[in-house]
């Protein structure tokens, strides 16, 4: 059986009117709508790791031809200016 936290949020009325008018869905509480916003948010977060794998596998084996990487060096740099952990 997994374990199960409660939170408890301090929010402005209005923003507590908009949850509800505009993200719940159907008979879906409250909590399942946090939920699934931070689940949704936490998918988004990035993988530093998995970026720097993403990397890593171009400076290895580099695009060619019409799927070159970058067309010009504004992308590379912009690239290269990604922070490094």
């Amino acid at each position: 059986m997994r374990s199960i936290s409660k939170l408890t949020v301090t929010m402005p009325s209005e923003l507590l009117e908009a949850l509800d008018q505009k993200l719940v869905r159907g008979s879906e509480s409250r909590s399942a709508v946090v939920r699934r916003l931070i689940e949704n948010a936490l998918s988004h977060v990035e993988d530093p790791e998995a970026t720097e794998r993403w990397l890593q596998s171009y400076r290895v084996v580099p695009q060619e031809g019409d799927y070159a990487p970058w067309p010009d060096d504004t992308t590379a740099q912009h690239l290269a200016e990604l922070p490094r952990q």
